[in-house]
């Protein structure tokens, strides 16, 4: 199983929680909420793409962006990823009645899920990020209990591994923000959060190579800190070291940090 391969079965894995988005189309993301619900994508330069619950209007602002329709299933929302100089922002608005639905978003070599939405009138959640994933960011205006983020990456690379990251026992309420920064140069993954109010993660990872073989971090590692920053490092996970996992207890930063037990 090549990383390619491994992105395209995460998407089949998980077609049945969120709308399948074809991790191999590098020039587009593709973006599908698997229930009743309205997406709302506004470009770094403030054009949008979907219906504005708040105007009531429907907007097809974006350049070479195009709206999926079909009968069994949610619309997909493709935008051109060349077009993006900065913050892609997706709001998911609940339409009349409460429901649970999951958010599907892939791009170039990577999927990142979004299971277990409560969504509701009145309530939005709200997905910034960045192609490159330097940033991806999540809030919303209302209390979200425990959605599951799922990231799926493959590497620039063919040969090298691909990885699936998995955080769960999240919260959000108003004013929480949770931030998540991949850097596939230093090979981390930053986790951080504006700690209104403190909150508790579970953290699983796991690393596919390109024969198919799996190895997993340990088993879902449970996350507390004052400071609301922690660091998973995959850059020498090999058969010795299993991934290394920092929490920056006094928000001075990961260098005096070590690994976690």
């Amino acid at each position: 199983m090549t990383a390619k391969i491994l992105t395209l079965f995460f998407v089949i894995l998980f077609a049945h929680l969120a709308n399948p988005a074809q991790a191999s189309d590098t020039k587009m993301f593709s973006i599908g909420l698997n229930a009743s619900g309205e997406i709302l994508i506004i470009s770094p330069d403030g054009k949008k793409l979907g219906y504005d619950v708040v105007t009531k209007k429907t907007h097809d602002e974006i350049k070479g962006a195009t709206i999926s329709t079909s009968r069994d299933r949610e619309p997909v929302y493709k935008v051109p990823i060349s077009n993006l100089t900065g913050d892609l922002t997706i709001r998911v608005f609940g339409k009349t009645r409460q429901t649970k639905g999951d958010l599907g978003i892939s791009g170039n070599g990577f999927i990142l899920r979004t299971i277990g939405l409560a969504l509701e009138p009145r309530k939005v959640f709200t997905i910034i990020l960045r192609p490159d994933l330097s940033k991806i960011q999540f809030s919303a205006n209302a209390i979200v209990e425990n959605p599951t983020f799922n990231l799926a990456i493959d590497p620039p690379v063919a040969t090298d591994p691909s990885y699936i990251f998995k955080l769960t026992r999240t919260k959000l309420t108003l004013k929480k923000i949770i931030t998540i920064a991949l850097d596939l140069t230093a090979a981390t993954l930053n986790f951080s959060d504006n700690g209104l109010p403190k909150n508790i993660y579970s953290l699983q990872a796991t690393k596919i190579d390109t024969t198919g073989a799996e190895k997993n971090f340990a088993n879902p590692k449970i996350i507390s800190t004052k400071a609301n920053r922690f660091q998973f490092d995959f850059k020498n996970w090999d058969e010795i070291i299993n991934g290394c996992l920092k929490i920056d207890e006094n928000a001075d930063g990961f260098g005096d940090e070590k690994c976690e037990k």
